[in-house]
């Protein structure tokens, strides 16, 4: 029976296949997908987030990405995430106390939710070869495969939570145990949740047909549940010796998979979050229809699925994935949030996005390039900014005159004054003295590597600069991204969140400044208005209140609040709420301010001709040296940084060098500033200490 139901569907989605085929990307067309997407979610989710399944899925994702592109930064972001939960999963150092049931406590060891970042462990064990990497997952693994238990995996996620983990351990340490055990708890999780009719896995077993149906009677399989297993046998496949005696169980079971998800594909390329019965739940959904396309084509890339047969499949749910559900933007759209079932009703739009999501879709993107013909492109891996000087990483060795080139690199606004090359030649430094405070785009063209190939067309990288501005808040949502810098990133995508009234962001501009206005966008202002106010401070103390009000709740993007320009060196944003909840979401600040000489007496000129010594002073004698002759009239002021005048002398000089011996100025920062025939106006900072 399970025969004829399986042929039947293959036969129905070949006519469809056929007559929705697509043809492969280029590989350049692929790395730039697969760059998109990945760059979008580290560039708006700076911290890694905690071990758990959601974030370790996405890091199963991100290796899969550096292995096939070489990228050092993916490789860098997973040994970051690593390091912050120190190559851990749940913490607790007492096994008697250690479950395996749903729990996110220190307790749940057992837990495959709290395993799955051991594959990840071992991934960057196998690159760094440092034993720390590996010594929890170790004492884990081996405490759990020495017990008599098998019913670990009780439902269909933690076949890929845990399954690649033991298979991985194998081949690290050759121990024919962590197999055994696999299968044992393989079969335990096959007769709680397998299907014999279609092939297919139930989430769990609250869910096995007929004491659950679909809104149509059918029996309602799950996408991304089937999505977990199916992934999680091709991953176990991937690592098991062709000659081991246990592979042909698993091989059985995903060439089974294949069979029937073949027939349950949408004619646009996904499928539904309920793979029999669309009708249930319908629309789009990407996790899902991720995890299939990777298993489709490492399946193909493998020789273990036929190409004729699903290539046709593989390339529908790609054109889904690359041209529906990810965004311009690179957010990758359409993932079902965390759950264990396909909801009737339940919203899955553009905007649904999550680590788990980007990961499957990773794994499915790593696939495709893999499976096209050619050398990588070349392309930057990525850039970072050391004050004003930008490094800017490539993942080729440049040729030198090439790379010196300035015309090969534009920045809009924003001049180039020198470039230096990496040792190593994967690298420039771009000095960028004119650099101002804002988001940046870099784009790369004409640019050569030393094997004649050329930079791929429309290469550009973004950046942000915030000068000498930082942010700190009273809290921030824990567990998220959602911290106070990225209310400086210049992004819409990205936002600080904290709950309650009254939670803060205080921003110090580093010197007092004259402050006009403060630019606000707020996570969902087009749908919600926000309550706030904004604060201005010389000392970081006292603070006055110069704006109390709400946004106008009609857009995403920046609004302006003007006020009275004040001194000010801290500016304090105090939110209360929005109309909706208690939350306080900001997304970019931008603040108005000029330079304090701007009301000074005299223009500022910046001084390249004066130099002044000693400074820091700690005595009453100021000396100044010119490069030139200073002849007639010369007027010296010292103002404190507020513009109060402290002292002022003219002196009459026909040298290059003259001195002031009077000075007795108390302890702080001051600005020197001096007029003349010869000197125009020029100011310096002074610190008396």
């Amino acid at each position: 029976m399970r025969v004829f139901f399986i042929i039947l569907l293959i036969i129905g989605s070949l006519f469809l296949s056929l007559a929705n085929a697509s043809t492969l990307p280029s590989k350049e067309e692929a790395v730039q997908i697969l760059r998109k997407a990945n760059n979008y979610w580290q560039e708006t989710h700076p911290v890694p987030g905690w071990a758990f399944w959601d974030h370790a899925a996405y890091h199963t994702g991100n290796m899969a990405a550096y292995e096939i592109t070489g990228i050092s930064s993916y490789l860098d972001y997973s040994l970051q995430w690593a390091e912050m939960n120190a190559w851990m999963g749940a913490k607790s150092d007492n096994p008697s106390t250690w479950r395996y049931d749903y729990g996110e406590t220190d307790q749940h060891v057992l837990f495959g939710d709290w395993q799955i970042c051991f594959q990840t462990y071992i991934d960057l064990y196998n690159i760094k070869k440092e034993e720390k990497m590996i010594a929890r997952t170790l004492e884990v693994m081996e405490y759990q495969i020495a017990t008599d238990t098998i019913d670990y995996l009780w439902w269909a996620d933690g076949l890929y939570m845990v399954m690649p983990v033991m298979t991985k351990l194998y081949l690290l340490t050759g121990d024919e145990q962590y197999i055994t055990r696999l299968v044992d708890y393989f079969e335990y999780a096959k007769s709680i949740m397998y299907d014999e009719a279609t092939g297919l896995f139930f989430r769990d077993q609250r869910y096995v047909y007929p004491a659950h149906q679909s809104v149509n009677g059918q029996k309602d399989f799950w996408a991304r549940g089937v999505g977990w297993v199916f992934a999680g046998l091709a991953k176990v496949l991937q690592d098991l010796p062709q000659a081991h005696p246990h592979r042909a169980l698993f091989q059985g079971h995903f060439v089974e998979m294949a069979a029937s998800l073949a027939a349950c594909q949408q004619a646009e390329g996904y499928w539904t979050r309920s793979l029999l019965d669309p009708e249930h739940a319908p629309g789009y959904e990407t996790s899902g229809t991720a995890f299939f396309t990777y298993g489709f084509l490492w399946g193909i890339n493998q020789d273990i699925l036929d190409e004729a047969t699903y290539l046709p499949l593989a390339l529908k749910s790609w054109d889904y994935l690359t041209t529906i559900a990810l965004q311009e933007n690179g957010r990758v759209g359409y993932v079902q949030p965390i759950g264990d079932r396909a909801i009737p009703g339940q919203v899955v739009d553009e905007n649904s996005t999550a680590n788990f999501g980007v990961g499957a879709f990773l794994l499915a993107t790593s696939e495709m390039i893999r499976r096209l013909p050619g050398d990588l492109p070349f392309f930057m891996e990525s850039i970072s900014l050391d004050g004003t000087d930008l490094e800017v990483r490539f993942n080729a060795e440049l040729d030198a005159v090439s790379a010196l080139d300035k015309t090969h690199y534009t920045i809009p606004g924003v001049e180039i004054e020198s470039i230096e090359l990496a040792a190593d030649q994967r690298g420039v430094i771009l000095s960028l003295p004119t650099l101002t405070p804002g988001s940046h785009t870099l784009s790369v063209q004409n640019l050569m590597n030393t094997h004649g190939g050329s930079i791929i067309s429309g290469e550009s990288l973004s950046f942000v600069y915030t000068g000498n501005l930082t942010v700190t808040a009273s809290s921030y949502e824990s567990g998220t991204s959602n911290t106070p810098e990225r209310t400086l990133d210049h992004s819409t995508d990205t936002r600080w969140s904290a709950f309650g009234m009254g939670e803060w962001l205080l921003f110090d501009l580093q010197e007092i400044r004259d402050v006009s206005a403060v630019d606000l966008a707020f996570f969902r202002g087009d749908t919600r208005y926000s309550s706030f106010s904004i604060e201005v401070s010389e000392d970081g103390s006292n603070f006055m209140e110069v704006y109390n009000g709400q946004s106008s709740g009609t857009t995403i993007e920046t609004e302006s609040y003007a006020f009275p320009t004040q001194r000010a060196r801290y500016v304090r944003i105090t939110g209360y709420g929005n109309s909706e909840s208690l939350w306080n979401s900001i997304t970019m600040v931008v603040i108005t301010s000029t330079d304090i000489s701007v009301g000074l007496p005299t223009a500022y000129q910046a001084s390249s001709l004066l130099s002044m010594h000693p400074n820091p002073l700690k005595g009453q004698v100021l000396n100044f040296s010119s490069s030139k002759v200073i002849s007639g009239q010369t007027k010296i002021q010292i103002f404190t940084l507020s513009g109060v005048l402290q002292y002022q002398k003219d002196i009459s000089s026909t040298g290059t060098s003259f001195s002031l011996s009077d000075l007795s100025l108390p302890a702080g920062l001051y600005q020197v500033l001096l007029t003349g025939s010869d000197l125009s106006t020029h100011r310096m900072k002074l610190l008396v200490q």
